[in-house]
């Protein structure tokens, strides 16, 4: 698996974590949990992330800008595409370094872009929205997916200048 791939799979991981419920009466880390949002339709299904998070990788030889999210269940999607500041519409395939992954749950396996697009529509120091879909395959079986309407709203000062 790639250095990007498991990233991605972090961010996800790090987002179920972060999602979870919990009253928090110990006093322990108390993080925000309405950072962004991430909303989709998996396969006609509407979904929405409960939190959804972006930043910049750029301590590797091709930097990288993730956005991430995940719903109350674990379920979370991650897309990664080339590092930019500007608007415009990204293309998903295997011609390029942008991936689009989806897993609705640990035992029911993690879906990977075949094909896609994300749109930025508006990119700015703390804030970042756009639109996306694409349509993927499961790694375990190459059982086939399609996410359509996708669209997220990301920042608040999120390491994204």
């Amino acid at each position: 698996m790639t250095k990007f791939a498991k990233s991605c799979l972090i961010l996800i991981i790090g987002l179920s974590v972060v999602s979870c419920d919990s009253n928090n009466s110990d006093g322990d880390l108390n993080l925000p949990t309405t950072l962004g949002s991430m909303t989709a339709s998996i396969d006609g299904v509407a979904w929405s992330a409960v939190t959804a998070i972006a930043t910049r990788v750029t301590d590797n030889p091709f930097p990288t800008i993730l956005i991430a999210g995940a719903d109350p269940t674990g379920a979370g999607m991650a897309l990664g595409f080339t590092d930019t500041t500007q608007t415009g519409t990204f293309t998903f395939d295997s011609s390029n370094i942008t991936v689009m992954i989806w897993t609705p749950n640990a035992s029911s396996g993690t879906y990977k872009d075949e094909n896609g697009t994300v749109t930025i529509t508006s990119f700015t120091a703390d804030n970042l929205k756009g639109t996306f879909s694409f349509e993927g395959r499961r790694f375990s079986d190459g059982a086939a997916i399609s996410i359509t309407n996708g669209s997220f709203d990301v920042g608040n000062g999120l390491a994204l200048n």
